[in-house]
């Protein structure tokens, strides 16, 4: 099972830092997400995340950038998936929120992450909605690639189904103010994945 981290939407202390150290201890996929970012502030950000990782990073707004600075992919939320380019050549994925919208959605998508399935650390009241149970047989009927998302921690990931592809986590990683308790959170995470 792959991990997934999204950024946390407003910038924080060491975040840069932290994103590279995150890439050099083996994380494949980084969901930037910032919604009140506007192109040229997403690009400044982008500019300080070390090009070498730009190939991990999937664009959740401002998708012109994904081109000129080589990102892995994009990401499209419910809101304008309708939007999504099934002939692209850059990966793509989109957001659900319930179980029947999983099963409704086209199958372009590398990956489509599925929430809440926990209660959400990063959104307080946010709380779980997917069952695991049937979220696994959603899956099986499908054979869509389904990243876990919401409240995902090293105790919780432990309950997603094995046949997931991936745990998507931002609470768990960024609720820390330094890097060394985001790494830990993040190996944790790691160990977690590679049991399943």
């Amino acid at each position: 099972m792959k991990i997934l981290v999204i950024t946390p939407p407003l910038e924080i202390l060491n975040e840069v830092e932290t994103i590279h150290e995150l890439f050099q201890r083996g994380l494949e996929i980084l969901h930037l997400r910032k919604p009140d970012y506007d192109s040229s502030r997403l690009e400044a950000l982008l500019q300080r995340i070390d090009s070498k990782f730009h190939c991990r990073i999937m664009l959740h707004a401002h998708h012109n950038l994904s081109v000129k600075y080589r990102i892995r992919g994009v990401h499209f939320p419910v809101s304008v998936r309708e939007n999504s380019d099934k002939q692209s050549h850059l990966n793509q994925s989109t957001s659900c929120h319930s179980l029947v919208e999983l099963e409704a959605c086209e199958g372009h998508f590398e990956y489509c992450m599925v929430s809440p399935v926990f209660d959400s650390i990063s959104k307080p009241g946010y709380y779980a909605g997917i069952n695991t149970h049937a979220l696994k047989r959603c899956i099986e009927r499908s054979g869509r690639r389904v990243v876990g998302l919401g409240g995902i921690t090293d105790e919780t990931i432990r309950q997603l189904p094995g046949n997931c592809w991936g745990a998507a986590v931002l609470g768990y990683v960024w609720c820390h103010e330094s890097i060394r308790k985001r790494m830990s959170s993040f190996e944790k995470l790691l160990a977690g994945a590679e049991k399943l």
